[in-house]
């Protein structure tokens, strides 16, 4: 008996270590250029507003790209653009939320 679970449990085994596989060190097929990596900085990072209020934030890339701009949650601010390097952000109710911005270079994010 302990012949056949054997030789069940040594196939399952096998199959399992054939399954992991090494890193190869080898670099990916479509390797990315730190050069290529957009780097933001924006005006400021971090606001207070009131309901009502609008605060303009501006972002600066240090390479040529279009600047993208969301919110996550929009019950508590709205952006009056969603492209370009300056948007105005106006609150709508209490609440935190975020403002991100994103740049894209080659396929590249930021």
């Amino acid at each position: 008996m302990k012949n056949k679970s054997l030789l069940f449990a040594f196939p399952l085994f096998a199959l399992a270590l054939a399954g992991c596989v090494k890193y190869n060190g080898k670099g990916s097929a479509n390797p990315v250029d730190p050069a290529d990596i957009p780097h933001i900085t924006l005006s400021t990072t971090s606001v207070s507003i009131t309901e009502g209020e609008a605060v303009s934030i501006s972002a600066e890339v240090d390479q040529p790209c279009t600047i993208y701009w969301d919110i996550p949650e929009q019950n508590y601010i709205s952006i009056s653009t969603t492209e370009g390097p300056t948007t105005t952000v106006t609150g709508l109710n209490s609440g935190k939320s975020k403002v991100v911005a994103r740049a894209t270079n080659k396929g590249v994010k930021a």
